[in-house]
């Protein structure tokens, strides 16, 4: 993928692997979170398994809410200056896929 504005919303060092989550918002384009997952398999054992994946589950848990932190600290700076083009509204705007006040996932 092409270098594009990101953000950080999660990582963690899960079984050995360093796991990220990103949010990628290229120019002219919908926004979209990135998962950057080791290019080898990770191999869990069955008794560690259940760690395994309640990590993996905190680690998206935690990027979606920052992702919705970010989200709607954007909503509220479009609410303080209603009409105005405020900083970063063609950000917002990626985020948010077009024009609208919808959000990425719903």
């Amino acid at each position: 993928m092409p270098k594009h504005p990101t953000t950080p919303l999660a990582s963690s060092q899960i079984n050995h692997d360093q796991l990220s989550v990103e949010l990628v918002e290229p120019d002219g384009m919908p926004a979209m979170v990135r998962i950057v997952w080791p290019p080898q398999p990770t191999i869990v054992p069955t008794v560690r398994f259940p760690e395994t994946a309640a990590a993996i589950a905190r680690l998206f848990a935690t990027a979606a809410t920052t992702l919705a932190g970010i989200k709607a600290r954007r909503r509220h700076a479009d609410s303080v200056a209603p009409g105005a083009a405020a900083p970063g509204a063609q950000a917002r705007s990626r985020i948010h896929g077009h024009r609208g006040a919808s959000s990425i996932g719903g």
